[in-house]
């Protein structure tokens, strides 16, 4: 049997029976689902339906396999069974509605959420509508890093973020991204931040129709340099 030497990070509930954000500790656990058991005989986490995992901040799966030195987050369910974070690619109208009563919680103080229209013009041409491809998987394991990492950088509670695909028209809804925390600061913060490192890093492309008749492929961010300093006046 190997031994490895793991560190685990704690969040919400399973912080407050950890008693701690983060330890490390050397363990005979070969996958996550064995490292959560180990723990949860130590610390009697509550029942959970709903669990995820992050190793080395790349949500994986509870029967992979743990390396020494590994960094292992166990994400747990929010209040109601949903999930505390999501990132999803749609192909119909966006609902921000719905999506703000999932973010609901008593704990929470503040909610923040960002939406991105379609505008009619960009760089002097008048924009008829726009078409939006993604490669869909890696534009959801993309996207729900990104919202693993705004939960590690500033303390809020949910975020959520929708992504459309296929043709829009002038006003329609590309890009929908909401949080609630305790607290209006990090909500704010963390909202710029995803909306910010989703139009830089997740691989979705535009193409945009003129009024004039031309059209164009609009240079997808992620797969052009990472440099956060380009302008886009699109969502």
């Amino acid at each position: 049997m190997t031994t490895r030497t793991i560190t685990v990070e704690y969040f919400a509930v399973l912080r407050e029976h950890a008693g701690k954000a983060n330890e490390q500790l050397s363990t005979d656990a070969a996958t996550p689902a064995d490292l959560y058991a180990e723990l949860n005989d130590r610390y009697r986490f509550p029942n959970m339906q709903s669990l995820k995992v992050a190793i080395n901040d790349d949500f994986s799966d509870m029967q992979a396999p743990l390396n020494d030195g590994d960094t292992v987050v166990f994400i747990p369910p929010v209040a109601g069974g949903g999930l505390m974070l999501e990132f999803a690619i749609q192909d119909t109208d966006l609902t921000p509605d719905d999506w703000r009563r999932e973010l609901l919680d008593p704990a929470c103080g503040g909610y923040v959420s960002f939406e991105g229209w379609v505008r009619n013009e960009n760089e002097g041409q008048e924009v008829l509508r726009l078409e939006y491809q993604a490669y869909d998987a890696l534009a959801v394991t993309e996207g729900e890093r990104i919202l693993a990492e705004a939960l590690e950088r500033f303390p809020i509670s949910h975020a959520k973020c929708v992504h459309r695909v296929g043709g829009l028209e002038i006003g329609g809804m590309a890009v929908w991204v909401g949080v609630s925390g305790g607290h209006r600061d990090e909500c704010f913060r963390a909202c710029r931040y995803i909306i910010d490192e989703v139009k830089h890093r997740v691989p979705v492309w535009k193409k945009e129709y003129y009024v004039n008749g031309d059209s164009g492929w609009v240079n997808c961010e992620a797969c052009a340099s990472h440099a956060h300093d380009h302008a886009h006046n699109h969502a």
